[in-house]
This record gives C-alpha cells, structure tokens and sequence, in this order.
C-alpha cells in the first residue's frame, strides 16, 4: 500500500477528501492527517509516504512552501494541490516544484479519483523498476561471491561484493541440496517443473531457509542449490530436515540435503565449498542417506575411503586401456583433492597408489624390457609407504606408469562400463528407464555407476538420454510423417505439449518448424 497524507487546515476539508474517494481502491492507505504545514512536515519526517495532499491557502507554512521543503527532503514524494482559489501563479510555481496536480476546492470526487490512480501507476512502476534494478545489482555482487566460492580467485571483489551486501562471514555454514532423480520419469519432472516455475522455486526456498537465519542462496546450478547460512546459530540437521520435507511435501521433489560445519571467516569459503562438494559426491555413494552433514553422520577423513574407491576403479581402467595419460590425470586429480588431517586418512592413500602399482603389473605386454619388468616386481607396499610427502608419492607413482606403452588411443574412449551404459539407453531410448534397473543389468552400484558416467562424459545419464531421444525424433520428422504427438510417444514422452517445448528448447524450432525447414532443403 501506498501511504498519503492529508493536509488542510479545516477539519470538514480533510474529513471530505478521506470520505469523498475509495483510496484504498488505488492501493492507498492515509496514514496520517495534518492542519498546518509544519504539524505536515514533522509528520512526513517520521513517516515518509509516498504521497501529500494539501491545501495551498493555510496560516504559517502554506501549501507551496510545504512542498518546496518536502522536495528536498525527498524529491520523488508526489503531491495533490488544492486551492479555492483560480490562480495561475500557484499552479505554475506548483509544477515548477514537481507537483502536476492541482485541483480547485470544491474537490471533484472524479478530478481526484483520476489523479490518484495516475500517481498509484507512477509510483508502481518506478517501485517495480527499482526492484529490478536492485534485483540485478544482487544478483551481480551473488555471482561475484559464488565465482570467488567455486574458484578461490578474487578475494578482493568478493570482500566488496559481500559489503554491498552487508553480510559478515564471523560464523556461516553451507548447505546443499541436490535433486535426486532415480527415473526418466523424475528428471522429466523436474525439469518440467525448473523450466516452468524456476523463480519461484527459488524464491520459496529463500523464504524457508530465512525462517532459520540469514541466507544467501545462489542459483540452481548442475541439478543443485547452494545456499551459505549467515550466523548460524541453529540447529543444521534440524533446519536440513525441515527443508527435506518442504521439498518433499510443497514441490514434491526429492533431494539430497549436505551441509558443512560452522566456519569462520571470508577467506575459508573457497575450501567450505570444496568440502561440500566433496560430501555431495559422498551422497552419491552412499544413496540411501538423505542428510549428510559433518558432526552430525560423517567425518571429513570418510572422504578420502569414498574417493579413492572411484579413483581407484578409474584408473586401473585407464591402466588396462594402456592409457597413461588418462591414469595420470586420475592420479593428479586423487592426490589433488584428498584431505590428509589424519593418519587413516594417508593409509587410505597409500593402498590406493599401490593398487595402481598391482595393475601396472598385471597390465604389462610381454615385449616390456626385463630389467623393467623386474624393477616394478620388486615395489612392494612399503615401497610406496617410504614416500614421506605427496610430491613424493607423485613422482613415485608417474615414475611407474612410465613403464606402460606410449602409445595412447587417438580418440577419447569410455570405460567399457560407461560404454555399455550408454549402449543400454540407446536400445531402451523409449522407455521410463530407472537406475535400479540399468544399473541390474550392468551389474554395478547406481550411486558409482551416476558418479562414473558423470565424471567420463560430462553429463548425468538422464541428459544423455534426452539427447538420443532428440535425435531420434529428428530422425522421425525428417523420414515420416507421423503426427508430433505421435513422434512425442514414440520417443518415450507421454506429454506432447512438454516433448514440443524440450524439441525448441535443443533445436531452436518445434517440431513442426524443424520438419518444414528439413523438406525445403
């Protein structure tokens, strides 16, 4: 509501300009009357409203002079005059100040209706565009912020960014919440939802972590929110289960919810983010939890084991492939990300050195020089123990995967698991496929199977799968003349109306453009 003032110094003028309109109509509410200039002017000093309706002619300050005033005060305040006397010179030194309503007493109801609705459309739409500018100017400073989260470089924009948005990192934690989709069905779903009502998605869930505390929540991103809860004085696993319901129960989506221990400090957020990006990634494994959170179900040290099971599964892969480089960049990325606070910790990242060592081994043709042949047979466990520091170990274990052949594929080839994964949802493009059963037929664990096929091709299986049944259904338009929704069907989407905005969403055209612009080729 828009709050006005009235002013006039005879009470029955100020009793009919309260009765004579519906204000609130027009979104206006009189928060205050006044019976001279100056009662007016300490009013709207303690008030502020956006609007002054006052009389010209009054003992003391008039009218104009009120006005003259206010303006300095607060040149955007709109004002209604209104005289009983025709005079040229009030009206002209009135919108001279910035009043373009000026009315003669009597006050026509319909002169004054018409006035205030064009003052309420002003005001309207310059708060709508104030909104907005202010809107982008968050939303810059956020991304500002988010890009210093995600890379750790430019400290110094950060700090700027988070004093123009007057937040302080003393005590935050960050929480997460990934969208957990077990079907094409679900991820159709989702997206459906996220390409339809993302802003307010976003903004609900803003209006439920601010229940708990101060928040910055960032843009959904890869399948996922991320939110730092500012001051958080509050129980995390109870706020991370309240917000598990919410999706759950308001926007029906099922996620996965991690957050971190309390920390101190701007300069710890890039490593926060990393470790919850870590306990994201741990979520994957363990599938059946749906809150993980330090201190409450998981300690950092778990990480490593976690980490290291994949790591170790790709590059044995990449060893037997006869693909060094690929195993050494698994290497680098394993030793890169670990964290090695405590003893386990370096136990878990010696058995998987030596791991890499026994498929070296194994892998080894039989042209492989003997003195070669017998330098690795003589590394044992302890051998790799003996490398004090990660450099070390780093060195230790490219000097060992030298001893592979040189030559590399020419072109990037998949795990054979990821291969027949993705052979599988070729052959099955057309179905409501789960992961329960993809991941039956390959014999794998889902969670490893989603987290492999994700870091191989840059894209969860569900994307991927929507991509083949794009091309399929290019296929049909070009080669058929099968109705859209019956290509829809026959593509594996049961909506139409979703099939055709997804088809203009990859291609740029619906359906029906696309098979028009093919036949004129």
């Amino acid at each position: 509501m828009l709050r006005a003032i009235l002013v006039d110094d005879e009470d029955l003028s100020v009793r009919m300009l309260e009765s004579i309109v519906d204000w609130r109509r027009y979104g206006v509410e009189i928060t205050a009357t006044a019976r001279s200039g100056k009662d007016a002017l300490r009013l709207f000093s303690e008030l502020r409203p956006e609007l002054m309706v006052t009389d010209i002619r009054m003992p003391g300050m008039d009218g104009i002079e009120l006005l003259r005033c206010v303006k300095e005060m607060e040149p955007r305040t709109e004002f209604i005059l209104v005289s009983a006397y025709a005079d040229f010179e009030y009206a002209k030194e009135a919108i001279a100040l910035g009043s373009a309503y000026y009315l003669l007493k009597p006050v026509d109801e319909f002169e004054l209706e018409r006035a205030i609705k064009k003052i309420a459309d002003k005001i309207g739409a310059q708060q709508a565009t104030q909104r907005l500018l202010e809107s982008t100017h968050r939303q810059k400073e956020l991304l500002t912020l988010y890009s210093y989260m995600r890379t750790g470089a430019g400290k110094a924009a950060a700090q700027k960014s988070a004093g123009r948005l007057s937040v302080c990192f003393e005590q935050y934690a960050l929480i997460g919440f990934m969208l957990n989709e077990s079907s094409m069905n679900a991820y159709i779903e989702n997206s459906f939802q996220l390409d339809t009502q993302l802003p307010y998605l976003q903004a609900r869930l803003e209006e439920q972590l601010r229940c708990w505390c101060d928040c910055l929540l960032f843009d959904f991103f890869d399948a996922s929110w991320c939110a730092v809860l500012l001051n958080a004085g509050v129980s995390l696993l109870d706020c991370a289960e309240a917000l598990v319901a919410f999706f759950t129960q308001e926007l029906h989506m099922e996620v996965h919810v991690c957050f971190t221990e309390l920390e101190h400090g701007l300069e710890t957020l890039p490593n926060s983010f990393n470790l919850l990006q870590r306990l994201n990634q741990y979520s994957f494994f363990l599938g059946e939890e749906v809150i993980l959170g330090y201190g409450y179900n998981c300690e950092r040290g778990e990480f490593d084991q976690v980490a290291l099971a994949a790591a170790r599964k790709a590059m044995e892969n990449a060893i037997r492939e006869s693909n060094p480089s690929k195993a050494r960049k698994v290497l680098d990325e394993a030793l890169s990300s670990l964290d090695h606070t405590t003893p386990s910790s370096l136990e878990f990242v010696y058995d998987f050195c030596y791991a890499g060592v026994k498929a070296v081994r194994e892998s080894l043709p039989g042209s492989t020089k003997p003195e070669l042949q017998e330098k690795l047979m003589k590394v044992t466990s302890q051998s790799v123990r003996n490398c004090a520091t990660l450099d070390e170990l780093r060195r230790f274990m490219e000097e060992v995967l030298e001893v592979l052949p040189g030559e590399e594929p020419a072109e990037h080839v998949y795990s054979q698991l990821v291969q027949d994964g993705m052979a599988y949802l070729q052959e099955n493009y057309d179905r409501n496929l789960s992961l329960e059963e993809i991941c039956s037929v390959l014999g794998v664990s889902r969670n490893y199977f989603c987290y492999l096929f994700k870091k191989e091709t840059g894209q969860n299986l569900w994307a991927y799968l929507t991509d083949n049944r794009l091309a399929k259904a290019k296929e049909l338009l070009r080669t058929t003349q099968d109705k859209t929704y019956a290509i829809a069907y026959q593509v594996g989407y049961d909506n139409p109306s979703y099939f055709s905005k997804l088809f203009k969403k990859g291609t740029g055209m619906t359906p029906n453009e696309y098979r028009k612009a093919d036949e004129t080729k």
